[in-house]
């Protein structure tokens, strides 16, 4: 048995000419790995009669096959078992930087659309697991190089086509669970839509008047009475917010009609009143609050070959957006910031990773970018949020977590085989297997590597290498049912590949509350304009009024003063919104069609 050890420093490189050597006897190797985990290695050696962790020895080795490494790890504990003079060691192939490779691996693979952080919570942003939610992949761990990549369930990035070449004896087939028949999904975002905003209505009241200028008789207390800056108008969504009544001296006429006052004829005269002409000044601002809860829904049938007379169950997933109007702080100078806490600083969203205070110019070093800032102020104001891009992301990245669900099931098939070790000492969870044999469906399946077990026995000299392939039963249709975003309302600069899938769900429009607030204009919140006793309208009382029917003209003209009233559309809150958005998915999914179940 050609296999050998080498005790190494954790820096080394291998090479043959360097480390195929004995620095221990190895009587017995057995290296395991499974689907997202770590190589771990046991090795049966003479007992070396002293402390394994002691700081002065070095705790790496390289195993090597001739001139091929087999594994490089590090010894994890004390002798797991010692059995006479010979003593079993456990080594792992973790590094020991494996939570920075790791972190620096998510951070490639948190792009559109198989990551969204809208879906992952405040203390799920690092998670491992979240950033293959929509991925069909799995984390794979080098056991020679302790690299980590992903790799996908269905085809490993090498392939072996073992044919017949295994021990007949050895086949295993087994059925898993019966694939999911479809996935039906609830989308639901929350939010309270936020609105504010300025019309100037002095143009209305204007037009209700003569020449289309305010004028009155009874100037003075029309100016007494008129709106004040800063006062509230009719409901409080209202607030006025520039008033000003500008008074026009020498336009005429600038008197009423003239007419009798006095106590008897004897002493009666003609009077005219003055009218007041005025340019008007009115500007309210007006705020909109609305509570809004937003579903999307659709159904993502699998094409999958017939397994059993009941062919799968639905699973029904319903997913939470996180805050997509965003409650972000803007970075301030001179303030002490936390761990995980965001700051929009120009047009990005950062997470604090570091406990600090700032100071007068932003540090990158402190702070890690984990999305752009854009959606936050322009969705406040959205009656919809899968109406937009940023929901047609959203959805796009849905449609994947769906598929990843269909997927993980579609591996209904379970094949052990066993093979030579000379033919399969090099596999790992990175590979794919292609078998011949007349006892499988078709004569031929593929499957993906989930496990294997690589054995040496000096003792016997027996050698082997067990493995377990997951098989896809796909239909054999296409797996992307894409079309170019051209067929959407969507930007096209998101969505190179946009899931073709969708009817006309767009114009599914909601129906309640303020669509669009910040197109709101004078016309849209001034229902009705009310101007009661214009000068014509005095002028006219007075007329009817004058001597010898009334002596004091003052006090019949005070009975008519002109009066400007605004009745204001109600944008109030009411409860919340429901709006659910379905969208029709035309086509079904499929997996890889890796065995002919009907053949």
């Amino acid at each position: 048995m050609t296999i050998y050890f080498a005790w190494v420093g954790v820096e080394e490189s291998f090479n043959p000419k360097i480390h195929c050597r004995d620095d221990q006897q190895v009587f017995r190797l057995d290296i395991q790995q499974r689907e997202g985990g770590f190589a771990l290695a046991r090795i049966a050696i003479a007992n070396p009669k002293c402390g394994l962790l002691n700081y002065k020895r070095q705790r790496h080795c390289f195993i090597a096959y001739h001139n091929t490494l087999l594994f490089k790890g590090r010894v994890v504990g004390m002798p797991v078992q010692v059995n006479g003079e010979i003593v079993h060691l456990d080594f792992s192939a973790e590094p020991e930087d494996s939570q920075q490779r790791l972190l620096d691996l998510q951070k490639q693979l948190k792009q559109a659309p198989y990551w969204d952080e809208l879906f992952v919570s405040e203390e799920g942003q690092d998670d491992p697991v979240e950033v293959l939610e929509a991925r069909s992949a799995l984390y794979y761990w080098c056991r020679t190089t302790g690299e980590v990549s992903i790799s996908d369930i269905f085809n490993g990035q090498h392939h072996v086509n073992l044919t017949d070449k295994f021990f007949r004896n050895s086949l295993k087939f087994a059925v898993n669970e019966v694939p999911l028949a479809s996935i039906s999904i609830e989308v639901i975002a929350e939010w309270t839509q936020r609105a504010q905003g300025e019309c100037d209505i002095g143009h209305l009241i204007e037009e209700k008047f003569t020449r289309g200028l305010v004028n009155t008789l009874t100037g003075v207390d029309l100016a007494v009475k008129w709106w004040r800056t800063g006062e509230k108008v009719g409901h409080t969504n209202y607030k006025v917010v520039q008033s000003d009544l500008q008074e026009i001296e020498h336009l005429n006429p600038q008197t009423s009609s003239a007419v009798w006052s006095g106590e008897d004829a004897n002493e009666r005269s003609k009077i005219w009143f003055k009218r007041h002409w005025f340019k008007t000044y009115l500007r309210l601002g007006w705020s909109y609050k609305q509570r809004r809860r937003e579903v999307a829904c659709f159904t993502l049938n699998h094409a999958t070959q017939p397994l059993a007379q009941n062919n799968g169950k639905t699973r029904r997933l319903r997913l939470y957006l996180q805050n997509i109007v965003g409650e972000n702080h803007h970075w301030r100078p001179y303030h002490r910031y936390t761990p995980k806490f965001h700051v929009v600083y120009k047009t990005a969203v950062y997470t604090c990773i570091k406990r600090h205070q700032s100071s007068d110019v932003f540090a990158d070093k402190f702070w890690q970018q984990i999305g752009r800032s854009g959606h936050i102020s322009e969705q406040a104001h959205r009656a919809s949020f899968f109406l937009t891009d940023r929901g047609m992301r959203a959805i796009n990245h849905a449609i994947e977590i769906a598929r990843s669900h269909l997927a993980a099931s579609a591996r209904a098939i379970s094949i052990k085989i066993v093979g030579e070790f000379d033919l399969l000492h090099q596999v790992t969870t990175d590979h794919s297997i292609t078998i011949q044999d007349d006892r499988l469906p078709g004569g031929k399946v593929t499957g993906k590597i989930t496990a294997y077990r690589i054995y040496v026995d000096g003792k016997t000299g027996h050698r082997h290498v067990e493995v377990t392939l997951a098989v896809a039963i796909g239909a054999g249709a296409k797996s992307e049912d894409r079309v170019d975003a051209t067929e959407t309302y969507v930007d096209n600069t998101f969505c190179a590949q946009p899931y073709q899938a969708f009817t006309k769900w767009q114009l599914q429009q909601p129906k309640g509350g303020i669509i669009h607030p910040l197109s709101l204009s004078a016309f849209d919140i001034v229902r009705k304009v009310t101007v009661e006793n214009d000068a014509k309208a005095q002028n006219q009382h007075l007329l009817q009024n004058q001597y010898p029917a009334n002596q004091d003209l003052k006090s019949v003209l005070s009975e008519v003063p002109t009066n400007v009233r605004i009745d204001l559309a109600d944008i109030g809150a009411v409860e919340t919104l429901h709006h659910e958005i379905n969208i029709d998915l035309h086509d079904a999914w499929s997996a890889p069609k890796q065995i002919n179940l009907l053949a």
